[in-house]
């Protein structure tokens, strides 16, 4: 894989850096980062040229920053490459790809170059295409929805709105489960819970399904979730390299996320998709205990050591709290470990901030008297971010029977 090489010094401080970039295989690349002596923010843009001509790539658009004709006097080295973290322990000296070669077995290597395509592709081709039959579905507009999907008169998709959403739930679900650590195991668990509460009281799924239609839920769910999946494909180059260590990597490497670094420091963008995944999830569990309800008592009812609560004070609870009701249901596993009330409250505040010496997320929370100070390493909190994508995806996969069963039900 080839490096592209450049030298650029900061505007405010002057410092000279050196610029190290993978090439890579999939276009071009946005990088931002703080300067290592000033903290402040440069950015740089790596535009890949067309095959065969050299040099292979091109830098461009630098911000706060001035490119420099040679390496002299430079106060650091900086590698970054969107595919690949790189050890958190010192600077790199080969690329991060030959780095991580042997980490990932032989055939992970072609596995991730597929599946890495597949969701670049869907990122840049197929998102826009699905959003588009999602507008169609929202105005009920059959023609134009079943020109975009290519359905014909005949094509059992095309036999009512709820195939048609069905479709729809399909083609997401294959496609941003590729963007998570999910495993099939966690997802049949899920969809095991749904079909036998259906089994168990058809009755109760259904009034269940009535009361979220009827109090908006239903069209507010579905639109946080497609605005957290487009949030999730905007910043997907930052938490790309965590996503890549921790599903191709060899069972027995260390994948601790504070021995390493990913190259770009996008705190701001991605505090912002946690604090909308968090609050997201905590409203689908609203599903889930629905559900596990239906299952244990026939009824959407919660059993509480001082007698009931209905779903809807389950909502209204601190979501810090939730996990009390949860945890008498056998799906907690799945979900009470990622609920960290604690983080999102700290980077909810405007104090919370990105560290660039010590690379790390800075955040407070009020202790008896004073305020306590909590870091975390900028990857750790990247792989934070992650755990909580990949466990709302999981539990979208509560909400699609009920947004289909709602259309049906129309």
């Amino acid at each position: 894989m080839a490096i592209a090489r450049n030298y650029l010094k900061c505007s405010s401080c002057g410092s000279k850096i050196v610029i190290r970039v993978a090439v890579g295989h999939f276009g071009d690349q946005n990088h931002e980062f703080s300067c290592p002596k000033c903290e402040v923010k440069i950015s740089f843009k790596l535009v890949k040229n067309k095959p065969g001509k050299f040099p292979p790539a091109s830098f461009r658009k630098l911000s706060n920053a001035k490119w420099a004709k040679n390496e002299n006097g430079a106060i650091k080295t900086l590698t970054f490459d969107p595919q690949s973290v790189t050890p958190a322990d010192g600077e790199m000296i080969f690329s991060p790809w030959m780095t991580e070669f042997h980490k990932m077995p032989l055939p992970a290597h072609d596995a991730y170059g597929l599946e890495e395509t597949l969701r670049r592709s869907w990122s840049e081709k197929q998102w826009p295409w699905i959003k588009n039959l999602l507008v169609h579905f929202n105005s009920r507009n059959v023609v134009l929805f079943d020109k975009e999907a290519k359905l014909d008169k005949t094509s059992p998709e095309a036999s009512s709105w709820a195939s048609r959403l069905g479709l729809l739930y399909v083609l997401l679900e294959h496609a941003f489960d590729r963007f998570t650590l999910n495993s099939n195991t966690a997802i049949a668990r899920v969809r095991q819970r749904i079909a036998l509460a259906r089994s168990i009281s058809p009755e109760n799924f259904d009034q269940l399904t009535t009361d979220f239609v009827k109090s908006s839920r239903m069209k507010r769910l579905s639109d946080e979730l497609n605005n957290i999946r487009t949030l999730l494909l905007n910043y997907y180059s930052a938490i790309a390299p965590v996503l890549k260590m921790h599903i191709y990597w060899k069972e027995s490497e260390d994948k601790d996320p504070k021995k390493f670094k990913v190259p770009d420091k996008r705190f701001d963008d991605l505090k912002h998709l946690y604090i909308d995944c968090f609050e997201t999830l905590c409203r689908l569990m609203v599903i889930a205990v629905g559900i596990e309800t239906i299952i244990h008592d026939r009824s959407l009812a919660i059993s509480t050591r001082k007698g009931t609560m209905d779903l809807w004070e389950f909502e209204a609870m601190q979501n810090g709290n939730k996990h009390t009701i949860l945890q008498q249901y056998p799906i907690s596993d799945l979900f009470v470990p990622v609920i960290d009330s604690k983080l999102r409250n700290g980077i909810g505040h405007h104090s919370a901030f990105y560290d660039a010496k010590t690379d790390t997320i800075v955040y407070y929370s009020h202790g008896k008297k004073d305020l306590e100070e909590t870091r975390m390493t900028y990857t750790e909190f990247v792989y934070k971010v992650l755990q909580l994508y990949s466990v709302l995806e999981l539990a979208a996969y509560y909400f699609h029977p009920f947004h289909i069963r709602a259309v049906e039900m129309e």
